[in-house]
C-alpha cells in the first residue's frame, strides 16, 4: 500500500479546494452532494475538479467516492498532506472520545467503498468541531477507492492502535533500562 497519494488525487483535490475557496456557491453544491437526494446538485462540480461519477468505463455503478470527498472538502477544508492515513485523524479524535474505538471499528467494518463514504460525514465533522484537525484528502480518496483492499484497513488500523503499542514499547523500554542501571 502507498504511503503517498497518487498524482491524480492530489490533482482533483488542489482542483476541489480551489473550486470551494473561489466559488461560494459551488461549495454549497458541493456540501449537497453529503445527501442521496440532493447528491445531483454537485455532480458538475465534481466534474468540474477532475472527478468521474461512475467507476472505470462500466457507467452502470455509482462512484460515490469523489463526490463525497469533495463534499466533506467543502464542510471542511483544512486539507494537509502530512496528516496521515484517516486512522491518523482517528486516533487524534480518540483522545477526546472514549466510546470512539466502537464507532472506529464500525468504520473498518464497512464492506465497500459506498458503505465508508456513508460513514465518513460524521468522522469529518468531528475532526472539524475538535481543534479543526486537518485531513489528508487526497489519501482518504485514493484509500476510498482501494477500500476493497485489506491493506488499506489494516493500514488505518495500524496508524489507530499502533501508537498505544509504540508507547507501551517505549515505556517498557525505559523501565527495562532504569532496572538495569539500579543493578
Amino acid at each position: 500500500m502507498p504511503d503517498e497519494p497518487t498524482e491524480k488525487s492530489r490533482d482533483f483535490v488542489a482542483r476541489a479546494l480551489k473550486h470551494i475557496t473561489s466559488d461560494r456557491g459551488a461549495a454549497a453544491a458541493l456540501r449537497r452532494g453529503l445527501s442521496e437526494s440532493t447528491r445531483h446538485y454537485a455532480y458538475s462540480h465534481v466534474i468540474a475538479c477532475g472527478g468521474r461519477l461512475t467507476k472505470g468505463d462500466d457507467r452502470r455503478y455509482d462512484n460515490p467516492v469523489d463526490i463525497t470527498i469533495a463534499a466533506l472538502m467543502a464542510v471542511h477544508p483544512r486539507y494537509s498532506e502530512k496528516a496521515g492515513n484517516f486512522g491518523h485523524v482517528c486516533r487524534k479524535l480518540r483522545e477526546q472520545h472514549e466510546s470512539f474505538d466502537a464507532r472506529f471499528r464500525r468504520l473498518l467494518s464497512c464492506r465497500h467503498a459506498g458503505e465508508l463514504c456513508e460513514h465518513l460525514k460524521g468522522f469529518v465533522l468531528a475532526a472539524k468541531q475538535r481543534d479543526n484537525l486537518p485531513v489528508d484528502y487526497a489519501r482518504l480518496r485514493d484509500d476510498a477507492t482501494r477500500w476493497h483492499w485489506e491493506s488499506t484497513r489494516v493500514c488505518w488500523a495500524e496508524a489507530y492502535w499502533g501508537a498505544d503499542e509504540a508507547k507501551a514499547k517505549a515505556e517498557a523500554a525505559a523501565a527495562e533500562a532504569e532496572a538495569k542501571a539500579e543493578v
